[in-house]
């Protein structure tokens, strides 16, 4: 699969939602986590969520049954440990998103799938250009969660395979894109806390859960609707 160079991993996740009505989220954040080597922040992940089982807590505030990390939903035990392993990995971890006030949308964005695939395809874009993933890899994959736009969902994969294939392409790499469900894989789960964490800083003006990513945090910038995020910047 990657015959020359490394392997980029790029975790694709969400905060807020797609209603565009007032009763909606004010903000609809698309955030990615890119790392070379996933492998030991997925084994710290492992050892985090067995470390609150074996002391006999529960991950989730809402279900005892929950057994994957959630960042809305997670006990405030949870959240530290999750943060923690964020932390401990921040040097090798790089946190992109593209934030959209949805008040301010013109209304050819606010069909969903129209929506959606804009700030994915910016966001994806934007983090392939970006310099710490210039460096040489011989394949990219994008994992994300399942597409929140029920209608057209393969139309909008369709247009995120399409520009990763272009930057994929533009640096001579092959590449995948991967639907999963979030609780399967704990970079999914890692990009959820990054998400979160970035979403309550915009939201609710708190900082101290993106002060906990270290600096791993690359790119927060706005959703665009001239030229492509990442570009001449």
């Amino acid at each position: 699969m990657a015959d020359s160079g490394e392997v980029l991993f790029c975790y694709l996740d969400e905060s807020g939602d797609l209603n565009f009505s007032p009763t909606g989220s004010r903000y609809y954040l698309y955030t990615a986590l890119a790392v070379r080597r996933p492998l030991p922040l997925h084994d710290d992940m492992l050892r985090a969520k067995y470390s609150i089982v074996l002391a006999g807590g529960d991950l989730s505030r809402s279900h005892s049954t929950n057994d994957f990390f959630h960042a809305t939903e997670d006990a405030p035990v949870t959240r530290e440990a999750a943060y923690g392993v964020l932390r401990a990995h921040s040097h090798e971890l790089r946190v992109y998103s593209c934030v959209a006030d949805k008040a301010a949308l013109p209304d050819g964005m606010r069909d969903q799938a129209a929506f959606y695939s804009r700030i994915a395809g910016e966001l994806v874009g934007g983090v392939l250009r970006d310099e710490y993933v210039r460096e040489p890899y011989g394949h990219v994959c994008v994992l994300l969660d399942r597409i929140p736009v029920h209608k057209k969902r393969s139309a909008v994969l369709g247009s995120i395979k399409r520009r990763v294939k272009i930057s994929a392409m533009e640096r001579g790499a092959s590449y995948n894109v991967r639907p999963m469900e979030s609780q399967s894989d704990f970079g999914l789960q890692a990009a959820d806390y990054c998400s979160w964490a970035i979403y309550q800083q915009r939201t609710n003006g708190v900082d101290d859960y993106v002060g906990l990513l270290g600096g791993s945090v690359a790119r927060i910038e706005e959703l665009s609707f001239e030229g492509a995020w990442g570009e001449g910047k």
